[in-house]
Formats: C-alpha cells, sequence, structure tokens
C-alpha cells in the first residue's frame, strides 16, 4: 500500500465553499489519504458540515477549536496527524482530482525532498472543475530551489506541496502573523536537498474580496515587512553568494505593501508606516539598477518609485493587471 498522506484543511466561515474543497479531496485519485479538517472557531455552518463529512468518511477527522487564525489552525493539524507526508489546502480552495497523485509521484520518482503543483487563480463565478491536469516536471537542487524562490517562480505558499512529516517535527506556523508561509517555506528549503515543480494547475486558488488577503489596508498587512526582512537575512547568512537577489526579493515584498497602502481608502492612517517603507526602499534599491542578476520588471518598479508616487502608483497598476 501506499504511504499514508495528511491533508491539512484549516476552516473559518468557507460555508459557501467548504463542500467543493473537502470533496475534491475525497474524490482523489490517490485514496490512502487522512483528512484532518480544522474547524477554527467558525459561526457559520462549517462544524456541523465538518461533522456530516466524518460520517460519510472515515479518512475524515475534524477538529473543533476556538479561533486562533490560520497558522494555528495548521498547528492543530501537524499536531495530530500520522500521515508520512503533508499537504495543506485552504477552505475556500479546491484541487484536481490527481493533485495529490502528481505531487507524490514526482517526489518518489525524482528522489526529491518537497514537491510542488502550480496554482490556477479562480474567480468565484468560475465553473468548478477536478478535472486532472498533466505538466512538465522540473528538479532543483537546494541552492537552484533558492534562487527559484527568490525570482518567485516557486510558490511562496504552504499549500501545492507535498512535504515530509519529518519537515515540521520542529517547525510551526506563526500565531497571529499574516504572510505565516513566508516564514515557514524559507525554512523548509533550507532543510531540503532536492525540489520538484510539476507545471500543472493542479491546485485552484480562490479570489474572494471579503477574504483576509484581500480585505480593506489594515496593520496586519505589514507583517509581511518584518516576516521577509526576517527571512532573507536569514538566507544571506546561509547563501552570502545571492546577497543581491535576496535584497531584490525584499524590495518586491516594500513595493507591494506600498501599492497596497496607496490604493487603501485609508491610506492617511499610515503615514508614518508608509514612510518607513519607502525609507527601506530607498536603502536597498541604490544598488540594484545596475545587477545583471536582478530582472527587468524589478529595475522598472524602482525606476517608477523615484519618478514619483503618481507614477509608481500607475506603473504598479498596469503590472498587476499585465501579469496576474
Amino acid at each position: 500500500m501506499k504511504e499514508l498522506i495528511s491533508v491539512i484543511i484549516p476552516i473559518y466561515k468557507v460555508e459557501k465553499y467548504l463542500e467543493n474543497c473537502v470533496n475534491s479531496v475525497l474524490q482523489q485519485t490517490y485514496e490512502n489519504l487522512e483528512i484532518i479538517l480544522i474547524d477554527d472557531g467558525s459561526t457559520d455552518r462549517c462544524p456541523q458540515i465538518c461533522d456530516e463529512f466524518a460520517k460519510k468518511d472515515k479518512r475524515v477527522k475534524v477538529i473543533h477549536k476556538p479561533n486562533g487564525g490560520l497558522s494555528d489552525a495548521r498547528n492543530a493539524g501537524l499536531d495530530m496527524c500520522q500521515g508520512k507526508y503533508i499537504t495543506f489546502i485552504d477552505g475556500d480552495d479546491y484541487v484536481s482530482k490527481n493533485y495529490i497523485e502528481l505531487l507524490y509521484n514526482a517526489l518518489i520518482r525524482n528522489d526529491a525532498d518537497v514537491s510542488i503543483v502550480d496554482a490556477a487563480t479562480i474567480q468565484e463565478n468560475t465553473v468548478y472543475s477536478t478535472d486532472s491536469v498533466e505538466g512538465s516536471v522540473e528538479t532543483y537542487t537546494q541552492e537552484e530551489a533558492i534562487v527559484q524562490s527568490l525570482n518567485i517562480r516557486i510558490p511562496q505558499r504552504a499549500w501545492g506541496k507535498l512535504y515530509p512529516g519529518a519537515c515540521f517535527k520542529d517547525l510551526r506556523f506563526p500565531v497571529g502573523k499574516l504572510y505565516e508561509d513566508l516564514a515557514v517555506l524559507y525554512r523548509i528549503l533550507l532543510k531540503t536537498k532536492k525540489i520538484v515543480v510539476v507545471r500543472a494547475p493542479a491546485y485552484k486558488y480562490l479570489i474572494r474580496s471579503e477574504s483576509i488577503m484581500h480585505a480593506k489596508f489594515n496593520a496586519r498587512q505589514l507583517d509581511e515587512i518584518g516576516i521577509i526582512d526576517e527571512e532573507m537575512d536569514n538566507l544571506i547568512l546561509h547563501f552570502p553568494e545571492y546577497k543581491t537577489m535576496a535584497n531584490g526579493r525584499r524590495l518586491y515584498s516594500y513595493f507591494v505593501v506600498l501599492r497596497r497602502i496607496n490604493s487603501s481608502e485609508n491610506v492617511n492612517e499610515y503615514t508614518q508606516e508608509k514612510e518607513a517603507i519607502m525609507s527601506k526602499i530607498r536603502e536597498y534599491s541604490k544598488e540594484m539598477l545596475f545587477k545583471k542578476d536582478i530582472n527587468v520588471r524589478l529595475k522598472s518598479k524602482i525606476l517608477a518609485f523615484y519618478f514619483g508616487e503618481a507614477v509608481f502608483n500607475k506603473w504598479m497598476g498596469f503590472m498587476e493587471s499585465t501579469y496576474r
């Protein structure tokens, strides 16, 4: 029998999407699964839906807990999971029916430590489909994977990946923070020797206007700055030869957060934070324009920033609409 794989699904107020999510897991072509549904204190019908799934399929286990946030919910799943391998799926997303099989086969056949699939961005009115997908396979050494992550060619989310359970023996998601995926991904990469990526959109990432990541700007979204600084400092310690690339990745996050503040209706509430981010951009961008290993897109953002706020906002908006 194939190895047991734990599927950890944190759930909070996703009643409208939860059945699609869980059904897409129950219908997987890879069947030896432990499906852990973590009801994170949801006040809608999610707790009842979770319990109904547990009654229908013995592979489903349910945790009901007080609301503690996404990281806390994932950690609760990690604390109880039994699988040799682990994958995460958010409760409002869903996956192709061969999602886990793609991840597992890629991992085993390439003797890799972590496997990854691409994600398709799904709008709420998109027709639900779990049809199987296929794609090319790319393998990377640890160092190559670090470079790919710095260039954002490897998705920097917890979901869409298959990890050995041993990766999380001494690792948990930071509770109370947004962008918790960033805080964990680089630590995992530093534990690995080989990564495999299947360029197939097997994970379906749903865009919701009311989700945490797409809500009105608030102070918690500034978490990305502290997390990315900590991770890039850590990477530079291990790979000093990639200092310029790491600082370029740092700038990417600075620009994203600055754009969010500028686009928010409550921009005037974050004048001090905005100036702090702009100061960081000035600090790290000076060396970038003439570096060969910094991509043209980042250089264009740096130039737009120095042309002034109006030009920067317009250019960032154009880039988002062109490359989403």
